[in-house]
């Protein structure tokens, strides 16, 4: 990913993309809070004040500048609770970044029944256009209604 003409390195560019997607929740009014390590797949919590009390809602959150393995595992994402939501941003050169979020059970619906040890979530440009109003905005608002 190459931020003001200069190529970062994947590590680097991942932790921007969480702090920009982290940013974009915090301008929305939501309480946003990053663990210290990352062994469980969750780069972000957000806290949504609810009937009953908070709820929290864990966020794995992949950039890629080309489609491929990812790391998203199906057994993983099983032993996730049902408020895990994935956020995908891609990266195409000369062209606004793109993000998409997705609920456990729709990441689900797109994963193959057999792992290849790799990651394969497919996500291709006709998951994209299927997704496409399930943006940063739309995640914040669905959040903050209670949508989720």
């Amino acid at each position: 990913m190459a931020t003001n003409g200069v190529r970062l390195h994947r590590l680097a560019a991942g932790k921007r993309v969480e702090l920009k997607v982290a940013a974009e929740l915090i301008a929305y009014g939501l309480d946003v809070y990053t663990p210290y390590v990352d062994t469980l797949g969750i780069d972000l919590v957000v806290r949504v004040s609810g009937p009953g009390g908070p709820h929290y809602y864990d966020i794995q959150i992949k950039s890629a500048q080309t489609p491929g393995f990812n790391g998203i595992y199906r057994t993983a994402l099983e032993s996730h609770s049902s408020r895990y939501l994935l956020v995908l941003a891609y990266f195409f050169p000369n062209q606004t970044e793109e993000y998409y979020y997705l609920t456990k059970e729709q990441v689900l619906g797109l994963l193959p029944a057999a792992s290849d040890g790799h990651g394969n979530l497919a996500f291709n440009k006709a998951h994209r256009d299927r997704f496409k109003t399930q943006g940063i905005a739309a995640l914040a608002h669905a959040l903050t209604t209670g949508a989720l």
